[in-house]
């Protein structure tokens, strides 16, 4: 079907797909070097109910042959988070995947803290278990403030761990996977939240310096760029001599391709 004769959000979706055609192709090949490195694997994921953690998963299902994948979630039953944990790792788990946080800005600082900074601290005492592995003043939010004490654990306490950082701006809808313009539903809020509210007629005004930056990437930008950082550092931590620093992969969008509040709405 021609896609003059589809409605405009059709039309979009399809030249989207044409334009992403060779890359669907290589995926569904298997033959890249990261293809190759989760083939096999063992994943652990934390955070797997969220806008991040499903469409990972979706592309790990899709594009790679992992043997298996544990996903944290809550406690069950009579079980607890620890009993549940043991369970899972009575196999042998090749790549942890820890995006559980709150985003919240406006979080209270203990819930903050318990989730981002001692999550991480758990996570990382996990990885060290799995044989195959100060104030907020001048922080604009809690947020900001507990992710950044977390990769200073994340640098104190995994320098003997195969470790990195993928740190994004903010995450929107997909660009191409699994389709142009997913989103998940539950999990709609900040920037997404209001361009969805925007397109459904609901908002009509914002209070805000329109000529300011938004710095916007797609969650499956995102997701990709996880899944080569795991690859390229499993592959440079095995043929490289330890280093102190662990690499920080910081994905966004504004340098390249800057958009105004103005224009994004």
């Amino acid at each position: 079907m021609a896609t003059e004769a589809l409605d405009p959000a059709q039309a979009f979706m399809a030249k989207i797909s044409d334009r992403y055609k060779p890359v669907h192709d290589i995926t569904a090949r298997g033959t890249s070097s990261v293809q190759q490195f989760y083939c096999g694997a063992t994943v652990f994921l934390t955070g797997g109910s969220g806008f991040l953690g499903k469409q990972l998963i979706e592309k790990l299902l899709r594009a790679t042959k992992v043997t298996k994948i544990y996903v944290l979630l809550r406690c069950k039953k009579d079980k607890s988070v620890q009993q549940r944990l043991v369970e899972m790792l009575k196999d042998p788990v090749d790549i942890i995947f820890h995006l559980a946080a709150t985003t919240r800005f406006d979080e209270l600082l203990k819930q903050a803290t318990f989730i981002n900074i001692r999550g991480t601290r758990e996570i990382l005492a996990l990885g060290k278990a799995s044989k195959k592995l100060s104030l907020i003043k001048g922080w604009p939010n809690t947020y900001t403030f507990t992710k950044a004490v977390a990769e200073g654990l994340v640098d104190t306490m995994g320098k003997d761990l195969p470790i990195c950082v993928v740190r994004p701006a903010i995450v929107v809808c997909a660009i191409r996977e699994p389709n142009p313009g997913w989103v998940d539903l539950s999990c709609i809020y900040g920037a997404s939240g209001y361009m969805y509210a925007v397109g459904l007629g609901v908002a009509h005004t914002a209070y805000g310096n329109h000529t300011n930056q938004v710095d916007v990437i797609p969650v499956d930008y995102v997701n990709n760029t996880i899944l080569a950082a795991a690859w390229e550092t499993a592959r440079t931590k095995s043929s490289t001599p330890q280093k102190d620093e662990i690499k920080i992969y910081t994905i966004a969008s504004a340098f390249k391709n800057p958009i105004t509040w103005n224009s994004q709405i």
